[in-house]
């Protein structure tokens, strides 16, 4: 059977889909940019989201666009905010509440 979930729980889950959802389109972005040669994203602004819980919309658009793949820190940023994003949400439907 399925619990009843809290509002707050819900927004929660929404944030931080909408978060993953900015990290992807400002990778998806950034990459567009770079071929053009145009101005692009900073990295701090791309680190930012990933690390505000955006972990895995940055981790997807690494993969699918292959983009910042070559960049250790960014290969070990976005892997441990995807890995705490992943907990945080776990923790929101499972514990919390």
């Amino acid at each position: 059977m399925l619990k009843q979930r809290d509002p707050v729980q819900i927004i929660s889950l929404l944030l931080i889909l909408m978060m993953n959802i900015n990290s992807f389109y400002l990778f998806a972005k950034d990459k567009r940019q770079s071929k053009k040669n145009s101005w692009r994203v900073r990295e701090r602004s791309l680190l930012l989201f990933t690390i505000c819980l955006g972990g895995i919309g940055s981790f997807l658009a690494m993969k699918f666009y292959r983009h910042k793949t070559k960049h250790f820190h960014f290969n070990v940023i976005v892997g441990l905010s995807a890995l705490v994003t992943l907990g945080v949400i776990f923790w929101i439907v499972e514990w919390s509440f």
